[in-house]
């Protein structure tokens, strides 16, 4: 029986034809990788950040609970750091764990005593001396340290806590919090500014 050439060679795929479909194919894996990368990313550094305020607010809670005025010794001792900037312990290093020409200057309100976590986040703000002054404390935070993207809201958050319950309940920005649902005690770890508010939020599923 001989073959019909001429049908098999319709029904082949023209070279136009298979340029046409990996061009397709190579744009929307142009548009998708991308997003793709983008969404992991965030929902990387969200779980980091998560992770990090819960174990940060449990270290907080209990040294203004029991009067511990060295922060950065109890963070060093309570959370699992792999390097530790300022304080009094015998490992502490010189140099700050934040790096200010990648990862923005720290706000005035924050100092560069801090660790960094053994998941690669980097907590700034754990100051050696809580004086009876320190109302509210602030805290910047990186889920993965100099990697980046580098942006407030995205891998880095600015956070804040009052130290007393007088302070957590007469303080105008802890008062403006609370108003916006927020449970304040001393040593919880919130938001600090509208941009955090929105990572924070997303984090800890409150939209």
């Amino acid at each position: 029986m001989k073959l019909d050439q001429t049908n098999c060679i319709s029904k082949a795929f023209t070279l136009s034809e298979v340029l046409i479909v990996l061009g397709i194919i190579g744009l929307l894996s142009a548009i998708i990788i991308p997003s793709f990368i983008e969404n992991q990313t965030r929902n990387n550094c969200a779980y980091l950040i998560k992770s990090s305020i819960l174990a940060s607010n449990s270290l907080l809670e209990e040294a203004f609970t029991f009067a511990r005025t060295n922060l950065m010794d109890e963070a060093v001792e309570r959370l699992t750091t792999i390097r530790n900037c300022g304080g009094t312990v015998s490992n502490a290093t010189t140099g700050g764990c934040w790096n200010t020409s990648s990862q923005h200057p720290l706000t005035t309100n924050v100092t560069d005593e801090g660790v960094v976590l053994k998941n690669n986040a980097v907590i700034v703000g754990f100051k050696s001396t809580v004086l009876p002054a320190d109302e509210l404390l602030f805290f910047e935070m990186d889920a993965n340290g100099v990697a980046g993207p580098n942006f407030v809201g995205v891998d880095q958050i600015n956070l804040v806590t009052c130290t007393t319950r007088t302070v957590c309940q007469t303080n105008a920005m802890m008062q403006g919090l609370q108003a916006q649902g927020y449970k304040i005690v001393p040593g919880q770890l919130l938001p600090a500014d509208a941009q955090s508010v929105a990572l924070y939020d997303r984090v800890f599923e409150r939209i």
